[in-house]
């Protein structure tokens, strides 16, 4: 009866992918009223790729750099010397937090700005210069970044509490499919990040999840992102 009550006045939920959640759903008779969270999605399918081996391994080695730096204010304050040095903003090179794929992909775009000055300050420091990065696990890094980088900007836009979201999933994840798509100049690794972030947004072009979406986007006044 609470069941039947509740599917009658609720018009939508929206959640993560949790079984207990997705099943409790069910119970409730509200499959045709659920939308799967956009950007928890968006997370799924960013730490998917995170498991690429290469890729894994260069975020690993890169964590491995940045505690170094963390732990050590002589490496910090040498680095920041470089920075200026070199006319560069002074910065430090952030933490990643594992359930926040973009705290991963600032820490890589931080480290891709300021290889010369980490190299520099590493030269200083014999027992440290092993923790400098291969080219083969930049390049790693710099296709990450290439994949990822237009997600962390919707994730962003996502985020909002004042403003309804709903009615810009699916222009932004046509958006994001598009961007996605293998190109032939794409390296071997670029072509196995994209399908594994794809793959965790299909969903959002099945029924009822997609009518639901697509009523929104209908229904919404507002200019859609382009």
């Amino acid at each position: 009866m609470i069941g039947a009550l509740m599917s009658q006045n609720i018009m939508s939920i929206t959640t993560d992918n949790g079984r207990n959640i997705l099943k409790s759903i069910e119970e409730l008779n509200l499959e045709n009223a659920y939308i799967s969270c956009f950007a928890h999605n968006i997370n799924i399918g960013v730490n998917h790729s995170l498991d690429i081996p290469i890729l894994k391994r260069a975020i690993a080695r890169l964590k491995k750099l940045q505690n170094a730096f963390a732990m050590s204010w002589k490496m910090k304050r040498d680095l920041h010397k470089a920075q200026e040095l070199l006319q560069m903003e002074v910065k430090t090179l952030p933490s990643a937090c594992p359930t926040r794929w973009w705290s991963t992909l600032k820490l890589v775009k931080q480290f891709l700005e300021n290889q010369l000055p980490i190299c520099k300050t590493l030269l200083e420091y014999p027992n440290k210069k092993h923790l400098m990065l291969e080219g083969n696990e930049i390049s790693a890094l710099e296709d990450f970044t290439t994949a990822t980088e237009l997600l962390e900007d919707i994730t962003s836009s996502l985020s909002g509490e004042q403003y309804t979201t709903a009615s810009a999933v699916l222009p932004l994840y046509m958006k994001i499919k598009n961007n996605l798509q293998n190109k032939d100049e794409d390296s071997s690794l670029l072509k196995s990040i994209k399908p594994e972030i794809l793959e965790s947004l299909n969903k959002y072009e099945s029924h009822p999840m997609s009518s639901n979406l697509q009523l929104s986007t209908l229904c919404d006044p507002r200019e859609i992102p382009a």
